[in-house]
């Protein structure tokens, strides 16, 4: 499994923090690492990191001939309030689209209502958590991510044989 991760905020837009490395690689985050601020551009945020995850999805395909499995991840601490590129109808088309295409995603709403937020982006209350906005909550969003992948099939080539190291997770994070 490879793993890509995207802080966003409405000041430094997106920062790809770690891109397409593999899980046992990817070391761990600090909160030096990790500080989001400012407002919240989130349909900006997915819009854009759907479409590098799509590109790194159909890379992969071409490259081994087996379709990656592609755990989505949003995570978020602020409901939507900068974004200028895409709407709420753009993110909700591209995810129920690459949800038609065997695609797990999942909306972690932490110290927000998730549910409410996740349901807008056409995500369902299955694959969304509601966590506290603290070291806690992020810990049980991070587990409920985990336990998506460690549930996920291995991708079958064009061919019908399993896969290994194919499956790309993609999270975001941002800020009020």
């Amino acid at each position: 499994m490879r793993v890509s991760l995207i802080q966003f905020d409405s000041r430094d837009h997106q920062v790809v923090m770690v891109d397409e490395v593999p899980a046992g690689e990817v070391a761990p985050l600090t909160v030096a690492d990790y500080q989001p601020n400012a407002g919240t551009p989130l349909y900006d945020a997915v819009g854009t990191a759907v479409g590098s995850a799509v590109g790194q999805a159909a890379l992969y395909e071409v490259l081994t001939g087996n379709k990656a499995g592609v755990v989505f991840a949003i995570i978020s601490d602020g409901q939507e309030n900068a974004s200028t590129r895409f709407s709420a109808t753009d993110v909700r088309r591209l995810l129920e689209r690459q949800q038609e295409e065997g695609w797990t995603v999942q909306f972690l709403g932490l110290g927000i209502d998730a549910f409410a937020e996740g349901a807008h982006l056409g995500i369902d209350a299955a694959h969304t958590v509601a966590s506290r906005h603290d070291r806690g909550g992020t810990l049980n969003s991070f587990a409920f991510v985990s336990q998506a992948v460690g549930r996920r099939p291995a991708p079958a080539s064009r061919s019908g044989s399993s896969g290994s190291d194919s499956e790309t997770g993609n999270a975001s994070g941002g800020q009020r």
